[in-house]
């Protein structure tokens, strides 16, 4: 089975649940179905946040 790459966007409230979804997904990285777990903030929403 091909491993898939994983792609996460979050607001930096949202830290915390990020930090308990990748204690999930550790499983997954672990047995190689998941290979790569990128982060993000959601940065585009704190530069509009400022402009306004």
């Amino acid at each position: 089975m091909k491993s898939v790459e994983v792609f996460i966007s979050y607001h930096q409230e949202d830290e915390t649940l990020r930090q308990e979804l990748e204690k999930h997904l550790a499983s997954l990285r672990r047995e190689n179905i998941i290979t790569k777990l990128e982060r993000s903030q959601n940065r585009r929403w704190a530069r509009n946040q400022r402009r306004n």
